[in-house]
């Protein structure tokens, strides 16, 4: 197995509940909020629609239809794929990521926006798009979640790209990437190589500011940057995920989330102080892809982690 191969299967040692961080006071010195498993239970919004999905490719679905169906997709734990050692989340853990699915079904989708993980019928209506069915991007962010559970490291993205997670469901990922074909998503592939270079595969939780996919009205082969108000949507998600953990921010989009959470953006990692629990780095696209690759091993450095065991180490 290569090491990008590594990289995508997003083994943990242990998947575990991230411990809570201290009640914050001084802005990026703590790494997020206190919270619960049941404290996200009762803050997420539910009552997502439980009819029946229809699967990619087979027709679709209108655009006045239900929302497919949550709790019936959610499939047993299973150990990650790479790592017989990696252990699976705990039953609390479990159950707040179901509630976090619940969660991602239920944000609508736009006709600039679509929520990849309940509307097969967007990605059906763009012959260009090599998709799948929105059920199996469901099952797979949230095994991703489950086998990075306990991460020491959050990586987030700006949003979900119409050449990787849109497809994949799981943020920094593509096709290629999962299988050994169908399209390739430049970011994604320096992000994942990267990591794997780093010695820090099975070590890191990837999500977006914004989960959806945001894109041109009409045209769902195509991206841009999503608005402080979509950014503003995925907070309550966010929030449950940075809690515990060192957080490196790709993206000024990313960024400005987080500063929406912490009451100030992160600094850039060749600025960070020794208390900065959180950076952010240049994002890959656009000629980026040197500073980010400069900047993630800066910020790496910074949080202490070992290439060997990728083990943080507490700053004095």
């Amino acid at each position: 197995m290569s090491s990008v191969t590594q990289a995508i299967t997003y083994v943990l040692e242990p998947c575990a509940q991230p411990p809570s961080s201290p009640n914050r006071s001084d802005s990026w010195t703590r790494a997020g909020k206190v919270g619960s498993a049941s404290t996200l239970a009762r803050q997420l919004p539910t009552g997502a629609n439980t009819s029946s999905a229809t699967p990619c490719g087979s027709g679709g679905r209108g655009a006045g239809s239900p929302r497919p169906p949550v709790k019936g997709f959610f499939v047993a734990p299973k150990r990650c794929e790479s790592d017989q050692s990696a252990q699976i989340a705990t039953p609390t853990a479990i159950a707040a990521i179901r509630k976090m699915i619940e969660a991602l079904v239920a944000l609508p989708t736009l006709p600039h926006s679509t929520n990849f993980y309940a509307d097969d019928h967007a990605c059906c209506t763009d012959v260009r798009l090599d998709y799948e069915s929105a059920n199996t991007r469901r099952e797979r962010m949230a095994t991703h979640l489950e086998c990075a559970w306990g991460a020491p490291l959050l990586l987030i993205g700006e949003a979900a790209g119409w050449r990787g997670a849109r497809q994949t469901g799981v943020p920094f990922t593509a096709p290629f990437d999962l299988h050994g074909s169908g399209m390739r998503e430049p970011s994604a592939t320096i992000v994942r190589q990267t990591i794997a270079n780093s010695g820090m595969p099975g070590r890191v939780m990837t999500w977006n500011a914004y989960p959806l996919h945001p894109h041109q009205v009409g045209l769902a082969a195509s991206n841009r940057s999503p608005t402080a108000r979509e950014v503003a949507s995925g907070l309550p998600l966010l929030d449950q995920l940075v809690r515990g953990r060192r957080i490196i921010a790709v993206g000024r989009r990313a960024a400005d989330s987080l500063a929406q959470i912490f009451d100030a953006p992160p600094p850039i990692a060749s600025a960070a102080k020794v208390s900065s629990m959180a950076v952010q780095v240049r994002h890959p696209s656009f000629g980026g892809a040197r500073a980010f690759r400069e900047q993630f091993a800066m910020a790496l450095v910074h949080f202490g982690f070992t290439k060997q065991s990728g083990a943080p180490i507490d700053h004095p």
